[in-house]
């Protein structure tokens, strides 16, 4: 995988990088459904390995895996980006490979919380199907608390999921223990 130079503004660290494999990722025609090939079940999205171009394995969180799909929603976490020279990432897979929960994790495990560091107060994929598995990806755990309105979840939208707000009275609440007061901060939807 190549970061272009041209679709970078700056140098960035530790940056959280999604990859959509599927039979067209990427900006060219590169098909990366060949790693569906190579698994038996869902259960061996853990024996990939995501590497920098020295060698390097990075942190990974799994948003969603299909393998009767044949797709794939990874989050990596970049170490450098550059704004000067393309940037190569390596995909690794392998079903003889001991399963990686070191590097390699799900929504709501160690391993994915690691991709998202401490300027991220929340992340939420939108991925469950209930206020109640839609988790917080960082290690904050600002998971959602309750709704009202009858939302509906895991709808699709530009990049993941999202959910529907299908009248006025529709939202979801996130718990008492996050703080917007503190620092400057965005909210991205």
């Amino acid at each position: 995988m190549v970061i272009a130079a041209a679709d970078v503004g700056e140098t960035l660290t530790n940056f959280p990088v999604m990859i959509n494999i599927d039979s067209s990722t990427g900006s060219g025609p590169d098909d990366l459904s060949s790693v569906f090939s190579e698994f038996d079940a869902d259960e061996d999205r853990q024996r990939i390995a995501i590497t920098n171009n020295t060698g390097t394995e990075l942190y990974v969180e799994i948003e969603k895996w299909s393998q009767s799909s044949s797709v794939g929603w990874l989050w990596f976490k970049a170490d450098n980006i550059s704004s000067s020279a393309a940037t190569s990432f390596w995909l690794y897979y392998d079903n003889a490979h001991a399963v990686n929960t070191t590097y390699i994790g799900d929504i709501n495990s160690v391993a994915g919380a690691n991709v998202w560091d401490s300027n991220f107060l929340l992340v939420n994929h939108m991925a469950g199907s209930s206020y109640s598995t839609s988790y917080d990806s960082t290690s904050n755990n600002n998971d959602f608390t309750s709704d009202s309105g009858a939302p509906t979840y895991q709808q699709n939208g530009s990049i993941g999921y999202g959910i529907r707000l299908n009248s006025a009275a529709s939202q979801y609440l996130i718990g008492p223990t996050i703080s917007f007061n503190t620092i400057p901060a965005s909210i991205e939807v």
